[in-house]
């Protein structure tokens, strides 16, 4: 099921889940992040590198998800390493 569709450096991130607990997350259709089924957390961080014209960003996903009712809160951060 898709849970997020939005834009990020110009092309789509979308992330997919299950009530089981997995979740998949892709950029430009290629998959970036995985976590696998886990019902003990609500909460979730996917970490993933991304290439533009700069060089590499290294990009966070972190959100918590309620499948009753939907509930799901998210951000979207560059983080820097220096």
């Amino acid at each position: 099921m898709q849970l997020l569709e939005t834009q990020c450096l110009g092309k789509t991130l979308r992330l997919e889940g299950s009530m089981a607990g997995w979740q998949q997350l892709f950029w430009d259709d290629q998959c970036v992040s995985q976590i696998d089924a886990s019902a003990d957390s609500d909460t979730f961080v996917h970490k993933f590198p991304l290439q533009n014209a700069q060089g590499e960003l290294h990009v966070e996903l972190n959100g918590s998800l309620e499948w009753q009712p939907f509930d799901l809160q998210f951000y979207l951060q560059s983080v820097n390493h220096h």
